[in-house]
């Protein structure tokens, strides 16, 4: 695992000073399309930054603030995101298969389109969050806060909701319960239905 290079971490500082000046110093992070694979940046303030298609694979971003941050389309394969600050991103069309984000603040964030295939999003706070059209297969949300989430035409193939809160409270006009071989559309009551009963009685 890497640290930032100089001219990151003076970009990050940069970054910085633009937040904590509310834009009056400093300058708003671009990294758009940029590769930073396999570095640390754990707590690093990136709230409202602009890192659409950035590559950000096998890196440790634990307690990161991505605090509306523009994630359209970045990769964060297997990236360590434990108890990171999501909230209000725009994480739509990114892949984060594999990635860890549990305990992580994904409220009101969007993942339209992302995959998240075996994710590990225990007891994440994802009110309001919508997973529309997302790859959820093998995820789990064990424990997750999803009042109000969005799962419309997700695809969910053993997801893991034990513990899950709020579930009855999703939207979830369609749902794709079936492996690649064989797709079941569930819709309706019958989708929502289905996602509770993935969460058993204590």
């Amino acid at each position: 695992m890497d640290r930032a290079p100089a001219w990151l971490q003076q970009t990050l500082d940069e970054h910085r000073r633009w937040l904590e000046s509310l834009g009056r110093e400093g300058r708003k992070l671009d990294l758009i399309g940029r590769d930073l694979r396999n570095l640390d940046l754990s707590g690093a303030k990136l709230a409202e930054a602009d890192l659409a298609e950035v590559r950000l694979d096998g890196c440790r971003l634990a307690g990161t603030d991505f605090y509306a941050a523009a994630l359209q389309g970045a990769s964060l394969i297997n990236c360590d995101l434990r108890g990171a600050m999501l909230r209000k991103a725009e994480v739509n069309g990114a892949n984060l298969g594999g990635a860890q984000l549990a305990q992580a603040n994904l409220s009101r964030s969007s993942f339209i389109g992302a995959d998240l295939r075996g994710a590990d999003m225990r007891d994440v706070d994802a009110t309001k969050a919508l997973f529309v059209d997302a790859d959820l297969r093998g995820a789990s949300l064990e424990g997750a806060l999803l009042d109000r989430a969005g799962f419309s035409g997700a695809r969910v193939y053993g997801i893991r909701l034990a513990r899950a809160r709020m579930i009855e409270t999703v939207h979830a006009e369609t749902i794709d319960i079936g492996p690649d071989t064989n797709p079941i559309q569930l819709t309706g009551d019958q989708a929502r239905r289905w996602l509770m009963d993935q969460v058993p009685s204590e």
